[in-house]
């Protein structure tokens, strides 16, 4: 009886044992489940971060290629005006070497 006893309190002893190894690798699985989670949602946070970023960057990109369109729309505006100013500028001289050549021939 008595090594039967023994046998028991062995048996109970490595039981206690697995048991506290068992409940450490748990807490250890806990832990690193936890760290996990915390890792991810710390992932989730930047992706939602960076993706406002691109969001306001694409925003800021529209609104730019819409001021040069309209830019070169007044560019393109701008240059008709001086076309059609140096085609008028270019009536007035030729209307002014008229006006000489036939004083010069009124004057002869």
């Amino acid at each position: 009886m008595a090594t039967d006893k023994a046998e028991r309190r062995k048996a109970y002893q490595q039981l206690e044992r697995d048991r506290n190894q068992l409940y450490q690798y748990m807490g250890r699985i806990a832990a690193a489940q936890s760290n996990f989670y915390e890792v991810q949602a710390d992932y989730y946070h930047q992706l939602a971060t960076l993706s406002e970023r691109q969001t306001t960057f694409e925003e800021k990109q529209i609104s730019l290629e819409e001021k040069q369109t309209k830019l070169e729309e007044r560019y393109i505006e701008l240059q008709e005006k001086i076309s059609q100013q140096q085609e008028h500028i270019k009536q007035q001289h030729a209307e002014i070497i008229e006006i000489l050549n036939y004083l010069k021939k009124s004057s002869n």
